[in-house]
């Protein structure tokens, strides 16, 4: 009987044992999430182009937008992304054509990952596009003239009924809950236009005159259906925020015929004075609108953002821009949380005003190599660009240049072309060169302040460490059951 329980509870610790590490190394994609209900999140933006360069709907198949929410939610959730627009529309147009029932719309929508369809080209109502599902969350997006005076802008003023803000904000909001009854409606606070790249923190008074404007629209209900804003998505915050660092003033193939994904302009975060760049700007965009529309419970754990856009004409583009990002959309979303006239009145991120290129330079620059057994300029051209490819932030764009001869125990300089993200630059880098006899056998070697970080393996190191402690405790844990097992027997 005693062997027979023994016996149990051995059998017992060895599923323990089994099941242990599975729970260590499970998907971080566990979680606790109460979901929606029919296990699909529908949000739906109606505005004009800053609603498509929130959603990333008009250039491409893929979603920015649809990326940064699914990589939150993980496979516990689908995602689907419509956009209703029509080019640089206000409150009063959009309510105006509401009630008129009038078929203006652009109508696009993401049904999961890579499933864009285009349901209408200025042919939906509003009212078409409000049941065509049921949707989640509905994103009301303003024009930023409009925002600026609180009146429509004076070019739609014949055509629009309801030019106040005060009165086509209820309108909608009326209108919305009247056909999507289930859905929260979120007010998306825009940026303001800004061409001039040679100042940081540009627009900042035009700025500041919408998110006047915006706090004063968001207390707004209404009238029949007492419908109101669930929350802000603070989208011009991140914007305004970003202008004050080095990003600010890109100035990159802005002379392009065509302004799309494949020439990629940079005029700051913009790609036209007016609308968000295509991998910067509208990451920064659509980050901002997950962060607010996905609730922390959907949320799984240690989730990881999706990188950035792969630019046509600047490749993969640095690590340090998507930081920069965060840090935008973290202070855009603290100033949301500030009370009174304070509401969304961002600071510049601090830290990140000088170039890099500039950085980059002066390091590559105070930097001296040494070389050995090297016999000729090529050989020392192929061993420097070795030497400075290894884990660095920056690409070498074309050939390194040595002149003149390679002599041992002279210093020998050469041009090295760069680039970092869309900016590039030149540095003159320097060597010292020794030529040992044939038989040696050092090749390359360096001295002073190394500008290519040391690899981190500590990470590498923890999940060995914990299968060796389960091991050894697994080891403990039979030897005591064997002894008294054998006790037992005696």
């Amino acid at each position: 009987m005693k062997n027979s329980v023994l016996l149990k509870l051995f059998l017992i610790l060895i599923a323990v044992l089994l099941i242990v590490p599975i729970n260590v190394f499970a998907s971080d994609e566990n979680t606790d999430t109460v979901l929606d209900e029919d296990g699909i999140f529908k949000v739906l933006f109606i505005g004009n182009s800053f609603s498509a360069d929130a959603t990333d709907a008009d250039y491409s198949d893929d979603s920015i937008l649809y990326e940064i929410m699914k990589s939150m939610v993980g496979d516990s959730l689908q995602i689907n992304v419509g956009v209703a627009m029509s080019g640089a529309k206000p409150f009063a147009w959009h309510a105006t054509v509401a009630e008129s029932n009038s078929p203006v719309y652009t109508f696009i929508y993401f049904e999961g990952e890579n499933q864009r369809q285009i349901l209408g080209s200025s042919e939906r109502t509003s009212q078409e596009v409000l049941t065509y599902t049921d949707w989640d969350a509905i994103v009301l997006q303003p024009y930023a003239r409009e925002l600026e005076t609180g009146v429509s802008m004076r070019e739609h003023q014949e055509v629009v009924k309801l030019c106040p803000l005060k009165a086509s904000t209820p309108y909608l909001l009326d209108h919305v809950k009247t056909f999507a009854e289930q859905a929260d409606i979120y007010l998306y606070l825009i940026w303001a236009d800004a061409s001039d790249t040679t100042v940081f923190d540009a627009a900042r008074e035009d700025y500041n005159k919408i998110c006047n404007y915006t706090r004063l629209a968001e207390t707004y209900t209404g009238t029949t259906t007492g419908a109101g804003f669930k929350d802000t998505i603070p989208v011009g915050a991140a914007v305004q925020a970003i202008r004050g660092t080095y990003i600010a003033k890109f100035n990159v193939n802005t002379e392009a015929e065509e302004v799309e994904l494949s020439t990629d302009p940079q005029i700051g975060i913009q790609r036209d004075g007016v609308h968000l760049s295509f991998s910067i700007g509208r990451y920064l965009a659509g980050l901002t609108c997950a962060e607010v529309l996905i609730p922390e419970e959907w949320r799984v754990k240690d989730y990881t953002l999706p990188p950035l856009r792969t630019s046509a004409i600047a490749g993969e583009l640095p690590e340090e821009y998507l930081e920069l990002i965060r840090h935008a959309v973290d202070a855009a979303l603290s100033s949301a949380e500030l009370e009174g006239n304070e509401k969304y009145n961002v600071d510049c991120l601090a830290g990140y005003e000088e170039d890099p290129i500039e950085l980059i330079k002066s390091e590559l620059e105070a930097y001296t190599y040494t070389f050995s057994n090297i016999q000729n300029a090529e050989e020392l051209e192929q061993a420097w660009e070795s030497k400075l490819t290894e884990g660095t932030s920056y690409d070498i764009t074309g050939d390194i240049s040595v002149e003149g001869n390679v002599t041992s125990g002279e210093q020998i300089t050469a041009n090295l072309n760069f680039r970092h993200g869309y900016l590039t630059g030149t540095a003159t880098v320097t060597a010292n060169i020794t030529i040992d006899p044939p038989d040696t056998q050092d090749t390359t070697s360096d001295t002073g302040t190394d500008v290519t970080p040391p690899q981190d393996d500590a990470d590498k190191l923890q999940p060995a460490l914990l299968i060796s402690i389960i091991v050894i405790v697994a080891a403990v844990l039979l030897t005591v059951i064997a002894i008294c097992i054998k006790k037992v027997k005696k």
